[in-house]
């Protein structure tokens, strides 16, 4: 077993978050590769996901048992105040006895390749898509280790890495769709996800690199016919007794589609992003949808849920995803006899009561 202490640096912002792990395979083949930190802010670890020319990780010290590590962690935790310091990731300081939070208020859980903490409250959510309770466990397959060379990717034991190497073979799998790419942010216009060979176009106009909008901390949005800006909070007087609305008078998810990531959770994006996202391991739609199996559909008519296995044998017959519009829905009223429960269009009213149907819904017991 192998257990260090190690620095991840977001070398665009100049941020870091200092951790400590125990492992069974070798800490350059883990950090950064299998183990992203036991960060829960989930945007820390998707970016690392998406940008991984973005960060730089090292392994500070490597220590004979966990409770050394643990220590020189809280050492560096206490020098930097990590906690209180705008310059790194984490959220807490480590003490001898715990996280300055309630660790009864998370638990490490894992889906074979990476694993995380999360909130108690969270857990249901993640057990739902195939996550287990508990830290990783390194052993076969996950022991392998992945290499690559002239297109070819392969997983390998720990022994035969050497071998592979000499043979001319590279850690990693040698895939990362945006490579090529890197976050840039404006004061007044938000960020952008731009080619690496705009960048510096980007970066003449007043563009800065990364993703964090550091430098918008003590602007605001103010909008005027349909004109968006960000200005001081100085300035916002002015602009309001010159017509402008303080916000963006937009909805926030207006024109945007859910997508969905196994381990990243559920997010809302503009849909000329989609492509991106996908290329990432995202898919398209709500995770919520599909976790009972089931999905909400309608004949113009009914709304009903059925199983997603059966989905197709309706869509042949007519349906349609997704429920009724309310327009329709206001020209329709329940009725029920027997048992049965139905909604029936307004005009038919009277002749379904002579057929001796209730006006109504079924009593639930």
């Amino acid at each position: 077993m192998y257990h260090y202490v190690y620095r991840i640096t977001n070398i665009a912002l100049n941020k870091h978050y200092y951790g400590s792990r125990s492992c069974k395979i070798l800490p350059k083949n883990d950090l950064g590769v299998v183990y992203l930190s036991s960060s829960n802010d989930k945007l820390f670890i998707e970016d690392q996901i998406l940008n991984p020319q973005s960060y730089k990780y090292k392994i500070i010290y490597n220590f004979e048992d966990r409770k050394k590590a643990l220590q020189f962690e809280i050492k560096l935790h206490k020098k930097f105040n990590v906690a209180n310091n705008n310059n790194f990731y984490n959220k807490s300081n480590q003490t001898s006895s715990g996280f300055f939070y309630s660790a009864l208020d998370y638990k490490w859980i894992n889906n074979g390749e990476i694993e995380i903490l999360v909130e108690i409250k969270e857990i249901d959510n993640y057990i739902k898509l195939g996550w287990i309770m508990g830290r990783l466990k390194q052993e076969t397959p996950y022991d392998k280790i992945t290499i690559n060379k002239n297109g070819i990717i392969k997983r390998v034991k720990e022994e035969k890495i050497e071998y592979y190497i000499n043979n001319g073979w590279i850690l990693g799998s040698g895939i990362s769709p945006n490579a090529n790419k890197v976050y840039i942010h404006h004061k007044n216009l938000g960020r952008k996800f731009v080619p690496l060979d705009q960048k510096q176009d980007y970066l003449d106009k007043g563009w800065e690199l990364g993703s964090n909008v550091s430098t918008c901390k003590d602007m605001i949005f103010v909008t005027k016919n349909k004109e968006i800006k960000r200005i001081n909070n100085d300035e916002l007087k002015i602009y309001l007794q010159n017509g402008w609305s303080k916000g963006t008078g937009l909805k926030a998810n207006k024109g945007k589609i859910s997508i969905f990531h196994n381990v990243l959770g559920e997010k809302k994006i503009h849909e000329n992003e989609l492509s991106r996202y996908i290329e990432c391991g995202w898919n398209k739609g709500s995770k919520n949808i599909g976790l009972s199996g089931k999905k909400i559909i309608n004949d113009g008519i009914n709304t009903i849920s059925v199983a997603i296995n059966q989905i197709e044998n309706y869509l042949s017959q007519g349906w349609r995803l997704g429920r009724l519009s309310n327009s329709k829905k206001q020209n329709r009223i329940y009725v029920y006899k027997e048992g049965v429960e139905k909604t029936i269009d307004k005009n038919e009213k009277d002749l379904y009561i002579s057929d001796g149907w209730y006006l109504g819904r079924l009593k639930r017991k």
